[in-house]
C-alpha cells in the first residue's frame, strides 16, 4: 500500500502543478464513469466477458493432452480475439474410431484428459479481461461413469415385476418362491451384460375379472403387503454381471462361432479380462479391468402362513382366473443406459449412467472427479481462477421400465397412506419407454404377459405421488448436490433441468444456479424458463443455441435463430459448437478439420465457430452483435406485462410455439409460471402487481389449468385480496395432482375457486378474443402497444428510470407497424450490429409514452430505448418531428428529411411549427451490377505446404488455410460458378491432397472494386443507399472512397452512403465472404452428403449492387439558431481525436485515459447541442484541454517488473532462513500493488523493481544440516566406555558445539560444513582401550560412559561421505540482477 499511495502522491503533486482544474476533473469523470457502470445503456457500450457469446468445445478425445503441439491455446485465442466470451468443454466421440483399449490413454478422465482441461484453463485465464471454461460434468450425457455397472444400486434403475398364481398347495406348503422377471442379457448398446433383479417389494392381489384377450384387473382393495414376509432362498441363486467364457459359451448353444462373437462383444465392451486376483466385494483389478460374473441373482420366497385366512380355499389349476389370488414381485434393476447418443468408447471398460435419484449416484461422478481431477493442484488453482460452470445436459435417460431408485420407498413422506401399494401400483401403472427388455412373463424381451389394470382410479393418482417423488429427489439429491459441490472450486451449477415427469420444469430451473433451455424450449418453453430467472432474480437463462445450424449456414439464418432466443428471454448463448481440430489417430484430417455430425466421418454436420470459417477474420461483426443483444438482456430488470400460470401436468412438459399469440400481437409479453414459483420468497402481490421490484406481473391468467394444489388456491386468493387480476382462460381448477389428504383435496380446491371467483378482478374467459377484452375492463395493459402479427416486445429498466425495448419480428414478412411504449424521455434506436445509439426523430409523445413507426425484415430486431437522462445516449434536439410523410433521421447532429419521391410535404415539429418540404425530383436507380468490377478472389483450401505434412502426407493442422488468389478485371457481377477459369488457374486452386475440376469446388474471400460517376450536380442534398444481392455468403465490408463500414446487418443489408458519395468519379469496394460449403464437399468426399453440404448448388458471389439515392433536407436548420462560439470546441475536439488515433493516448496511465474519454465524449456532445451555452462551450473545450496536457503522464513500462515477480512468486520462502523473509515479502506485495496500479510511473516501478530484486538476492537457503545429522547420529552410537576419557571428552564437546548449530535456524553452510569437519575428526582420534567392545546405544541423545584401558589407536565410526550444497538459486539470482541492471540503463 505503501507504493500505491506514492504513486497517488506523485501524480496529484504534478496535477496540480498544471492546474486544479485538471486535478478535479479527473475525479469527476472517475465519478461520473462509477455512477454509471451497472446500468444498461453502460454495459451495452462496454462489452465484457460475460455478455460476450460461448460456444461448446467439442473434443473427439484426449489427443490433444498428449499432444506437445496442441492446438487448444491457438483455438482459445482465436476465439477471444473475434469476440467470444468462453467455452463448454465437453468429450464428443461419435464422430471417432478409437477403440476400447485406446480410451485407457485418451478417453475421458484420463490423465490425457486433465492436460486438456488445464492447457485450456491455462489458454482461457491468459485472456486479458477474461475468458470462461465451463466444464462438462461427465463425458455425454446424461451423466455416466466406469466405476459402475448396471448392477450397482448407483446405476440408473428402473422397476420390473413378474407374477405367479396362488394355489392351494401353495397354501398348504406355506411358502411360495417368488417369480422372477426374465434376465435382461444385454445393455443399451447391445453389450452383454446378465442383469440382477433385486427385491423390492411383494403382494398378494387378487384377480377382479379377465377379459377375453386375456388381461387381467387386479382388485386394488386387496392388495396384501408380503414385504416382511419375503427372505432369501438359501444356496439358490446363479451368477450375473459380464459373462465369463464359459457363460458365453453356454448363450452360444455351443456354436463355436457365436461364442467368438459373443467374447468380441465383451472385449469390445469391456476390455481385458482381469490377471490378477480380485478380492470379493471388489470388481477391478489394479488395471480397471472388469472382473466377469462378479455379481449373483438371489432367489426370493414368500411366507404365506400370515395369509391363508384371507385368501380363503383355492384352486391348483394353472390357469388364472377372476378370483385367484397372485403372488406379484417388484424388483429393480439396472436400466444398462451407457449413454445417450454419441459413441460408445468415452472411458475404458464401459461406462453406466448414475442414478439421478440419489445421492450416491451422482455422488460416483463427484468421487471420479476428486481422484483424478481435484487431486491436481494446478488444475484446481486454474478452476478456481476461471470461476466458470460445471454443465449438465437435458435428462436423457432411456428406461424400460419405470425409473426407481434404491432407496425409494423409505423416501415416502411419513404416514403415507399407500405405502404398501406404491411399488406395485408403479411397476404396473407407471409410464414406461418403448423398447425390447422390458419385463414381464416368460417371453422375455418385450412385456409379453398380459396386461394389467387395477380397479381404482386411486391408482394413477399414486402415480402422480410417484412422479412428484422422482421431480423432489432430482432437486434435492442430485442437482442440489452438484451445485454444492461445484462451489468447492469456485464454479457453480448450470444445467437443462427437463424433462422428466413430475419435475416441474420452472421449479427445477430456480433450483439451479444457471438454468439452460435447448432448440426444444423454443418460444413457450423459454417463457417458462424466463419466469423462474425473473422470479428468482438469476441474472442468466442459458442457451444451446443453433442446434440445428449447419457449419454452411450464413449470419443472416444465425442471427434470426438468436433474435428469437432473445425475444424469449434468453441472455446468453452457447453456440453449438466449436469442435477441436483432429482427433488423435487422425481418424479424420480432412480440411477445415475434425466435427462433430457427418454421419460418422467426423466431417461435421454442425457449425464451426473458430479459425477454420473463412469469415473468421470478421467474426467479430456478429459476435459483437450478439454481446450487445446480451448485455441489454442480462442487465436492469425484466418487467413483463403477464404471467400465465399452467397447470400441474403440464409444468412438466417442455413447451413450445406460442400459446398466446394474440397476445403478442398486440404488444402483451408473457411468461408462464408454475405452481413451484409461487414458492419463491418473492412471490408477493403490492400495489396490485406481482413482484412489483421484478417482472411486476400485472395480471396473472390461469392457463386451462384445471389440475392445481390447494396452496396455489389459497396463494391466488391473496393476490385477489391484494387487487391483482386473475383471469382463469377455459379452465375451472376441480382436481389437485397425487392423492388427496386431508390438506390437499379435490372438494377443498373446489371451494377456494369458487372463493376466488367472487372477487371483482377475477374473471373467466374461453377466447383469446375475450381476454383482451377483459385485460383491457381490469385496466390491464401493455408496455408496448400495437397490432401486428408476430411482432414480439420484451420490456427491461434500470436504475436511471430508462425503458428498453427489444423488439422482434418472428415472420418471414416485412413487418411496419405504429408502436407507442411507455417511457418518459428521448427515444434512441440502439443497434446491436453497429453499437450505433442514434436518437430517433420522428415520434410523436405523451406524459407516459412515446410513439414512432418501427419497420423490421423477417427475423430481425432492434432496440428501443427510452432515457430520461441522454447523458449516457448522447444528445438530441430539443425539438423533433411529430408529422411526416418521407422518412425523417438523425444524421449525425442534424435532423435530416429524406425522400425520392416528387411532391410536396408539410413536416410538423413538436413545439407546433411546420415546414414545407418540396422535392423536385425523383432520381433514378443506379445499377452498377454490370461491367467495370475487379474482382479479387481468395479461395480457401488445406495448407498442404511441407510444413503442414506430416511423414503420411496427413494436414498436422486440418483447419489451417492455404489462399489462392485469382484477379478478374472488368467484369459484371455475376456467380463465381460462371467466371471463366484456366486450366492453369485450377492448378492453382488444387492442393496436392484435392484437385479442384470447376468453380463449383471454390470457396474464399471475394474483394470486388468499381469506380463510377455521379452527375457533377451531386451535392450535400443528395445520398443513396447500396443494396445487395448474392447466395449463401455475406457482405462483411463496405468502402467508398476511403471511409469504410465494416459492421454491415447480415439481416437488413441496406448500407446508408450518402455522406461518403461525392460529384464525378467515386470508388466503391465491397467484401464478401463465402462459407465453406463448396471446398469442404470436394475435401471430404462428401459430394452430395446432406450432413455437410445440404446440396452443392450454391452460386457464391455479388450478382448485383444497386444504388438507391434520395433527396436529403436539413430540417434542423429553420430551428433556433446557435448562440455560442464552438470554433476552439471544435477545434480541441479534433486535436484530441487525433491523438487518441495516433498512439500518444495509449501511452497514457490509466486514469487519465479514462477522464480523457469522459472529457472527450462530454466536449462531443456540447458540441452536437444546438441549445449548448457558451459557457457549457467554454467549460468542454477547457476540460478537454486539460486532459490533453495530461498525456504527458506516460505510463511505465512493467516487463521487467512483471517478470521479477513471476520469479519472486516460485520461491519457496520454507526453504530459506528467517533473516531477509519479511524484507522480501514487504517488497513483493509492493511491487505487485504497483503492478496493478494502472497509474504507476517508470521512476516507481523502478524503485520497486530495485527492492524486490535486492531483497531476493538478500535471500538465503537454509543450510543442508542432512550429513551434520548423520554424523551426529553415529557420534551418539559410539560407547563411551570403549574409548580413553581424554579422546572422548574431545568428541563430547564437539558434538555439544555441533548440536548448537544443528539447532540454530539462521546457521550458515559454513558453520554446518565446520561442525561436520569437527565431530568426525573427533571421532577419528578416539583411542580405543584394549578388550573391550563397542556397543551402540539406542539412545541418540546421551553418549555412553564406561570403563577404559588404554591400546594403541583403534578404527574409528565410518560415516558417509559429505558434499557441501552450494547456493546455486543466489548465483541464479546475481545474474539475473546483473542483467536487469542492464536493460535498465
Amino acid at each position: 500500500m505503501k507504493q500505491k499511495k506514492t504513486s497517488r502522491l506523485l501524480a496529484s503533486v504534478l496535477a496540480i502543478a498544471m492546474g486544479a482544474t485538471m486535478t478535479s476533473g479527473l475525479f469527476t469523470a472517475q465519478a461520473q464513469e462509477e455512477i454509471g457502470e451497472n446500468t444498461i445503456i453502460h454495459a451495452f457500450k462496454n462489452i465484457d466477458v460475460d455478455s460476450k457469446p460461448m460456444a461448446r468445445f467439442w473434443f473427439p478425445d484426449a489427443g490433444a493432452g498428449a499432444d506437445a503441439d496442441d492446438l487448444i491455446s491457438e483455438q482459445i485465442e482465436a476465439m477471444a480475439k473475434g469476440g467470444f466470451g468462453g467455452v463448454e468443454i465437453a468429450m464428443i466421440a461419435d464422430e471417432t474410431t478409437y477403440t476400447n483399449q485406446q480410451a485407457k490413454e485418451y478417453g475421458w478422465g484420463t490423465e490425457n484428459w486433465v492436460n486438456v482441461l488445464k492447457k485450456t484453463l491455462r489458454a482461457a485465464n491468459a485472456i486479458e479481461g477474461g475468458f470462461k471454461v465451463d466444464i462438462t460434468i461427465t463425458s455425454h450425457w446424461p451423466p455416466v461413469i466406469n466405476t459402475i455397472d448396471p448392477n450397482e444400486t448407483t446405476a440408473s434403475t428402473e422397476l420390473s415385476y413378474q407374477y405367479t398364481k396362488i394355489t392351494q398347495d401353495d397354501l398348504n406348503n406355506g411358502t411360495k418362491d417368488l417369480a422372477m422377471p426374465e434376465q435382461k442379457t444385454t445393455d443399451s448398446r447391445n453389450g452383454y451384460f446378465l442383469t440382477v433383479d433385486r427385491f423390492t417389494d411383494a403382494s398378494a392381489i387378487q384377480v377382479e375379472s379377465v377379459d377375453a384377450d386375456g388381461n387381467l384387473t387386479f382388485d386394488f382393495d386387496s392388495i396384501t403387503s408380503l414385504k416382511d414376509s419375503v427372505s432369501v432362498k438359501e444356496g439358490a441363486g446363479y451368477a450375473a454381471g459380464i459373462p465369463d467364457e464359459a457363460k458365453a459359451e453356454e448363450m452360444a448353444g455351443g456354436d463355436k462361432t457365436q461364442k467368438q462373437a459373443i467374447l468380441d462383444n465383451i472385449y469390445e465392451a469391456f476390455g481385458d479380462v482381469p490377471t490378477e486376483e480380485i478380492p470379493d466385494g471388489e470388481k477391478f483389478d489394479s488395471q480397471g479391468n472388469r472382473k466377469r460374473m462378479a455379481d449373483w441373482q438371489e432367489l426370493y420366497q414368500a411366507d404365506l402362513n400370515g395369509i391363508k385366512g384371507k385368501l380363503g380355499t383355492l384352486d391348483n389349476d394353472a390357469e388364472i382366473k377372476a378370483g385367484d389370488w397372485v403372488l406379484f414381485g417388484v424388483f429393480e434393476r439396472g436400466t444398462g443406459q451407457v449413454l445417450s447418443g454419441g459413441g460408445i468408447n468415452t472411458m475404458y471398460g464401459r461406462t453406466y449412467a448414475t442414478d439421478y435419484f440419489s445421492t450416491e449416484g451422482i455422488q460416483e461422478v463427484i468421487d471420479y472427479w476428486n481422484e483424478h481431477f481435484l487431486s491436481d493442484p494446478e488444475l484446481v488453482s486454474l478452476l478456481k481462477e476461471n470461476g466458470s460452470s460445471i454443465f449438465e445436459d437435458s435428462i436423457e435417460a432411456s428406461h424400460t421400465g419405470p425409473f426407481w431408485t434404491h432407496n425409494m420407498l423409505n423416501e415416502l413422506d411419513e404416514g403415507y397412506a399407500y405405502a404398501d401399494e406404491f411399488a406395485t401400483v408403479v411397476a404396473v401403472n407407471s409410464a414406461k419407454s418403448s423398447g425390447g427388455g422390458f419385463p414381464g412373463g416368460p417371453g422375455g424381451g418385450g412385456n409379453t404377459t398380459p396386461p394389467i389394470q387395477f380397479n381404482n382410479d386411486v391408482t394413477s393418482r399414486i402415480v402422480e405421488d410417484y412422479n412428484l417423488k422422482l421431480g423432489e429427489l432430482y432437486e434435492s439429491d442430485h442437482a442440489s448436490v452438484i451445485s454444492e459441490w461445484a462451489k468447492t472450486f469456485h464454479y457453480n451449477y448450470r444445467a437443462q433441468g427437463y424433462t422428466l415427469t413430475g419435475l416441474d420444469i420452472a421449479g427445477a430451473a430456480a433450483a439451479l444456479d444457471i438454468p439452460e433451455g435447448d432448440n426444444a424450449t423454443s418460444g413457450d418453453g423459454l417463457r417458462n424458463l424466463s419466469a423462474a430467472v425473473n422470479m428468482y432474480d438469476k441474472q442468466y437463462l442459458s442457451m444451446e443455441a443453433i442446434t440445428t445450424i449447419k457449419i454452411a449456414s450464413t449470419w443472416e439464418t444465425i442471427a434470426g435463430i438468436l433474435n428469437s432466443n432473445f425475444s424469449h428471454g434468453v441472455n446468453r448463448v452457447i453456440l453449438h459448437g466449436t469442435p477441436y481440430a483432429k482427433t488423435f489417430d487422425n481418424n479424420h484430417t480432412a480440411w477445415p478439420g475434425w466435427g462433430w455430425g457427418g454421419g460418422g466421418a467426423g466431417v461435421g454436420e454442425f457449425t464451426a465457430w473458430n479459425q477454420r470459417q473463412i469469415y473468421w477474420e470478421d467474426v467479430n461483426t456478429i459476435a459483437d452483435f450478439m454481446s450487445r443483444n446480451q448485455a441489454l438482456l442480462q442487465n436492469g430488470t425484466a418487467k413483463v406485462d403477464v404471467a400465465l400460470l399452467n397447470d400441474t401436468s403440464s409444468s412438466f412438459s417442455i413447451l413450445s410455439g406460442n400459446c398466446m399469440q394474440g397476445l403478442l400481437d398486440n404488444g402483451y409479453s408473457y411468461n408462464i409460471l408454475s405452481e413451484a414459483l409461487l414458492k419463491s420468497e418473492n412471490a408477493n402481490v403490492t400495489n396490485g402487481v406481482l413482484y412489483e421490484d421484478g417482472p411486476s406481473y400485472k395480471a396473472v391468467i390461469l392457463n386451462e389449468a384445471n389440475v392445481l394444489s390447494v396452496d396455489t388456491l389459497e396463494k391466488l386468493n391473496q393476490y385477489a385480496d391484494a387487487g391483482l387480476p386473475i383471469i382463469l382462460y377455459n379452465c375451472s381448477p376441480s382436481q389437485v395432482y397425487g392423492t388427496e389428504t386431508a390438506d390437499n383435496n379435490d372438494e377443498t380446491l373446489v371451494q377456494l375457486v369458487d372463493q376466488l371467483k367472487q372477487h371483482e378482478k377475477v374473471a373467466s374467459v374461453s377466447s383469446e378474443e375475450e381476454l383482451l377484452t377483459i385485460l383491457d375492463q381490469l385496466q390491464v395493459s401493455s408496455a408496448a402497444s400495437y397490432q401486428a402479427s408476430g411482432i414480439e416486445t420484451s420490456h427491461r429498466t434500470d436504475s436511471t428510470n430508462s425503458d428498453y425495448y427489444y423488439i422482434f419480428n418472428s415472420t418471414e414478412e416485412t413487418q411496419t407497424t405504429t408502436m407507442t411504449l411507455e417511457g418518459q424521455g428521448t427515444p434512441y434506436i440502439m443497434d446491436s450490429w453497429t453499437g450505433e445509439i442514434t436518437p430517433i426523430a420522428h415520434y410523436t409523445q405523451t406524459e407516459d409514452t412515446i410513439t414512432c413507426d418501427v419497420t423490421l425484415e423477417p427475423q430481425e430486431s432492434t432496440i428501443i430505448a427510452i432515457a430520461p437522462d441522454q447523458e449516457e445516449f448522447g444528445s438530441s434536439q430539443d425539438v423533433h418531428v411529430e408529422e411526416a410523410n418521407g422518412t425523417v433521421v438523425y444524421d449525425g447532429n442534424d435532423i435530416v428529411y429524406r425522400s425520392n419521391t416528387v411532391g410536396t410535404d408539410t413536416v410538423k415539429f413538436s413545439d407546433g411549427t411546420t415546414k414545407e418540404i418540396t422535392i423536385d425530383e425523383t432520381m433514378a436507380e443506379i445499377d452498377l451490377s454490370g461491367e467495370g468490377w475487379n474482382l479479387q478472389l481468395d479461395s480457401y483450401g488445406p495448407d498442404d505446404s511441407p510444413e503442414n505434412l506430416d511423414e503420411n502426407g496427413e494436414l498436422i493442422d486440418p483447419t489451417a488455410h492455404k489462399i489462392t488468389t485469382l484477379n478478374y478485371a472488368n467484369i459484371a457481377l455475376i456467380p463465381w460458378t460462371s467466371l471463366d477459369v484456366s486450366e492453369d488457374d485450377l492448378k492453382a486452386l488444387s492442393t496436392s491432397l484435392n484437385e479442384v475440376t470447376s468453380m463449383r469446388d471454390v470457396s474464399g474471400i471475394g474483394y470486388y472494386t468499381k469506380t463510377f460517376t455521379l452527375p457533377e450536380d451531386w451535392d450535400s442534398s443528395k445520398g443513396a443507399v447500396v443494396t445487395f444481392a448474392h447466395d449463401e455468403d455475406m457482405v462483411t465490408k463496405v468502402t467508398v472512397n476511403d471511409t469504410t463500414i465494416d459492421k454491415i446487418d447480415s439481416i437488413n443489408e441496406v448500407v446508408d452512403i450518402g455522406n461518403y458519395l461525392k460529384p464525378g468519379e467515386n470508388t466503391i469496394q465491397i467484401k464478401l465472404d463465402t462459407t465453406v460449403k463448396n471446398r469442404i464437399s470436394l475435401e471430404t468426399g462428401y459430394v452430395d452428403s446432406p450432413w455437410v453440404t445440404e446440396s452443392r448448388d450454391t452460386d457464391y458471389g455479388l450478382t448485383s449492387v444497386v444504388l438507391k439515392p434520395y433527396t436529403e433536407v436539413v430540417l434542423s436548420a429553420d430551428m433556433p439558431e446557435e448562440t455560442a462560439d464552438k470554433g476552439i470546441l471544435n477545434s480541441v475536439i479534433k486535436y484530441a481525436e487525433n491523438a487518441k488515433a495516433s498512439g500518444e493516448y495509449d501511452n497514457a496511465i490509466e486514469s487519465v485515459q479514462k477522464s480523457f474519454d469522459a472529457a472527450l465524449e462530454n466536449a462531443q456532445a456540447v458540441a452536437a447541442n444546438y441549445s449548448a451555452t457558451q459557457e457549457d462551450v467554454d467549460a468542454a473545450w477547457k476540460t478537454l484541454l486539460n486532459e490533453i496536457h495530461k498525456l504527458g503522464f506516460v505510463a511505465g513500462d512493467k516487463t521487467e517488473l512483471d517478470q521479477l515477480i513471476a520469479a519472486a512468486d516460485e520461491i519457496e520462502l520454507d526453504k530459506y532462513v528467517e533473516a531477509g523473509k519479511a524484507e522480501f515479502t514487504e517488497a513483493l506485495a509492493a511491487a505487485k500493488a504497483v503492478s496493478e496500479d494502472g497509474d504507476a510511473m517508470q521512476a516507481e516501478i523502478n524503485e520497486v523493481s530495485d527492492n524486490l530484486l535486492n531483497a531476493m538476492l538478500n535471500l538465503r537457503f537454509k543450510a543442508d544440516k542432512s550429513v551434520l545429522e548423520d554424523v551426529l547420529a553415529q557420534a551418539n552410537k559410539i560407547d563411551a566406555s570403549a574409548y580413553t576419557s581424554e579422546s572422548y571428552a574431545i568428541l563430547t564437546a564437539a558434538v555439544k558445539d555441533a548440536k548448537a548449530v544443528l539447532e540454530n535456524e539462521n546457521a550458515t553452510q559454513e558453520e554446518v560444513d565446520a561442525e561436520v569437519a569437527n565431530v568426525r575428526a573427533a571421532m577419528e582420534d578416539l583411542i580405543s582401550v584394549e578388550n573391550t567392545t563397542e556397543t551402540p546405544s539406542t539412545d541418540n541423545n546421551t553418549i555412553q560412559t564406561g570403563q577404559e584401558s588404554t591400546t594403541t589407536k583403534a578404527n574409528t565410526a565410518k560415516t558417509g561421505d559429505f558434499v557441501p550444497i552450494a547456493g546455486l538459486a543466489a548465483i541464479t539470482l546475481a545474474g539475473a540482477a546483473l542483467l536487469l541492471t542492464c536493460k535498465k540503463k
